[in-house]
């Protein structure tokens, strides 16, 4: 249960950074708002692989 939990959570993390990403690359005009809306939207998507199970970066660590 508390997984499932943590895991929601995670997936609405990963959800604001990869929409705050898109809508910063999207909304402002300039090369440095681009790059950094993507940088942003990529983290976002790493957060979702984690959370979901599809990479295990952090388990390396362990």
């Amino acid at each position: 249960m508390l997984a499932t939990v943590a895991t929601g959570v995670y997936l609405g993390l990963a959800a604001f950074f990869v929409f705050g990403g898109l809508d910063l690359a999207l909304s402002n005009s300039g090369t440095p708002s681009l790059v950094w809306g993507i940088s942003v939207s990529v983290v976002g998507f790493i957060i979702a692989a984690e959370a979901t199970g599809v990479t295990s970066l952090l388990s390396r660590f362990r």
